[in-house]
């Protein structure tokens, strides 16, 4: 589950606006995810739902290009949460700076 997205827009190379939102999953963190987070239940606890949250980030993202470190992980987490409200996946074009810092 989602429990935290986080995203800037640039323009001209420039961050522009920001989004960034905790999500309360309606379940524990296990501690392994809270070890590699950082983020607790008690953290998400009270925050909005994916519900509110993915359709927001979409309106966000609007056609923009979904960047991403290892953006293949991080689509697949969206287009589950999507799936599970009952949205379809993204169609936003995507660039994976991990794929891209590999070739280099």
């Amino acid at each position: 589950r989602i429990i935290e997205i986080a995203a800037i827009r640039l323009v001209d190379g420039q961050e522009s606006i920001s989004f960034s939102q905790l999500i309360d999953p309606g379940e524990a963190i296990p501690f392994r995810i809270t070890r590699l987070t950082g983020i607790t239940s008690s953290m998400v606890f009270g925050c909005p739902s994916a519900a509110e949250v993915v359709p927001a980030f979409h309106d966000f993202l609007g056609d923009g290009i979904l960047v991403a470190h290892n953006q293949k992980f991080d689509r697949g987490f969206l287009d589950a949460e999507r799936e599970r409200l009952g949205l379809k996946r993204l169609e936003n074009p995507g660039l994976c700076t991990a794929r891209r810092a590999r070739r280099i």
